[in-house]
């Protein structure tokens, strides 16, 4: 990944502290997809002794489809013609994401080989091997011999530009637990190639081939994925929490507040998430949002005639009741409430805030969405009053004389409690969802309609009454009881097939025992 814990011995400054350990032409990496060297050499094996196994030739095939098409734009003929005609290809995030079917496929290929391995391994399945490890133990000799052809940079270290020194260091470092890793690759295919020999002179049995095989893989993977767990980065969590989260002033500041709020973060507070720790935000980032809140960022929060320019009847309307700015702001419904010197932020309270749950004199219809989204940036707008959708209510004017009050809130169920001396609509500022969300007032179910675009609104009756909101999705609960019933189904078939294989003795056990 992006960020590696050093353990070489060069630099005792280093030691166990996190370097940018990468070195390639990606500007960051998230995570790392390690096979295991013996892993991919069994499935390297498998493909060869099942050559003209249908099935091991259509994995084949699909690895090496999926290891050029993780090249992304580094293989353009292949990715273009996916990227351009293929639907929905363009939505996966980055190419490199398909690296997890080839793991999955190198497993299976694997078992191929060990089954090959322990179906009569005679000289030829052994000498294969040895070529194929050989090619591997030369693969890692190469820049063992000499390390110095590598260039061991990133794209990102022009930012050391300026220190020459810092750089060198890095580079260095780098090289260093290249070294450290292709050392360990060499020892464990020396291991391997051992007990292989070992295995064809019979000096150890069939059995101890595969505890060996599955003990050299145990240690190769599990002291890879040491390097993530250890440092306690997640193994104790409060130790995370008090290096990446820690409470601030801010936090302390907004704890005081028991109601429900959002929190704008201004700049490049936007897209980060640390708010997002203790608070509910506006913003923040996530590759997969809705497409109706990518709507509102691109079209209506910053789009306004204002000096900053924010959209705050969009803020207002978004429960956004406080604001963390870099720089000052002067929309008059503003109050100041902390300045951070040393962050440069300054904490602002949003009086004009409209609440989790609000009631509208009136609800305008639009032709279509697409209306309803520019209507929001028209300056007449007035969230605290109106509703805008582009669905058809029996009626569009209603009373506002109503309270409600949220008595229980879960990411899949809110409740409130509602009062109106008359008919009345409520616009919850929660995002309409309409898969799965379902909307009761006194346990009967009422229509959610889309309101301000990425908002939920109900027409609520007169009188007192208990209005709930719940995520129940029909298709989740489906697949779970399908899901069931095909688990029990597959345990039945099971023990009837292991019943069926060992009838007879069973049956002459039972017999006898009369």
């Amino acid at each position: 990944t992006s960020q590696e814990y050093y353990t070489g011995k060069k630099y005792p400054q280093l030691k166990n502290r996190a370097i940018p350990g990468y070195w390639g032409q990606m500007p960051f990496t998230q995570s790392s997809e390690y096979m295991g060297v013996i892993v991919v050499i069994l499935a390297i094996a498998g493909i060869w002794y099942f050559r003209r196994d249908g099935f091991v030739i259509a994995l084949s095939i699909l690895l090496m489809f999926s290891i050029f098409l993780a090249f992304g734009r580094h293989f353009p003929p292949l990715y273009k013609l996916f990227f351009y005609y293929l639907p929905y290809f363009s939505k996966f995030r980055v190419p490199m994401m398909i690296l997890t079917l080839i793991q999955f496929i190198l497993i299976i290929l694997s078992l191929y080989g060990l089954k090959g391995l322990l179906t009569e391994f005679n000289f030829q399945k052994l000498k294969n091997l040895l070529i194929i490890c050989g090619v591997f133990i030369v693969i890692g000799l190469i820049p063992l011999l000499n390390p110095g052809m590598l260039a061991y940079t990133s794209a990102n270290d022009a930012q050391y530009a300026s220190n020459p020194q810092v750089l060198d260091m890095l580079k260095s470092a780098r090289m260093e637990m290249m070294v450290q890793d292709t050392v360990r690759m060499i020892f464990l295919i020396v291991a391997f190639v051992v007990m292989l020999g070992a295995f064809y002179y019979k000096k150890i049995s069939r059995d101890l081939l595969i505890i060996g095989t599955i003990l050299i893989i145990s240690i190769d993977m599990i002291s890879v994925s040491y390097r993530f767990m250890k440092h306690e980065r997640l193994v104790r969590p409060d130790r995370i929490e008090q290096q990446y989260f820690r409470i601030t002033k801010i936090d302390q500041i907004l704890k005081k507040d028991t109601g429900y709020y959002r929190i704008l973060g201004l700049g490049g507070l936007f897209q980060s998430n640390d708010l997002a720790y203790r608070h509910q935000i506006i913003g923040g980032y996530s590759a997969i949002k809705p497409q109706l809140i990518q709507d509102i960022i691109d079209n209506n929060l910053y789009t306004s005639n204002t000096k900053e320019p924010i959209n705050w009847n969009v803020v207002n309307m978004l429960n956004g009741k406080y604001i963390l700015s870099p720089a000052q702001l002067t929309y008059a419904g503003l109050s100041v409430l902390d300045v951070d010197q040393k962050k440069r932020t300054i904490l602002y309270q949003n009086n004009n805030c409209l609440p989790r749950a609000y009631f509208v004199e009136s609800v305008q219809s639009l032709p279509t969405e697409t209306d309803v989204v520019a209507y929001l940036n028209n300056p007449d707008f007035d969230p605290a009053k109106i509703a805008i959708t582009s669905e058809t209510l029996k009626q569009n004017t209603f009373s506002a004389e109503c309270t409600a009050e949220i008595t229980k809130y879960t990411p899949n169920q809110i409740t409130l409690k509602a009062s109106c001396q008359d008919t009345a609509f409520m616009v919850l500022s929660e995002a309409y969802y309409p898969v799965g969300w379902l909307a009761r007032i006194d346990k009967e179910t009422t229509r959610i309609y889309q309101t301000n675009h990425i908002l939920r609104g109900i027409i609520v009756p007169p009188g007192d009454h208990l209005v709930s909101f719940e995520f129940s999705p029909r298709s989740y609960y489906r697949s779970k009881r399908i899901s069931t019933i095909f688990t029990y189904l597959t345990w039945l078939v099971l023990i009837g097939s292991i019943l069926y294989k060992y009838r007879d003795p069973i049956m002459s056990k039972v017999k006898h025992s009369k």
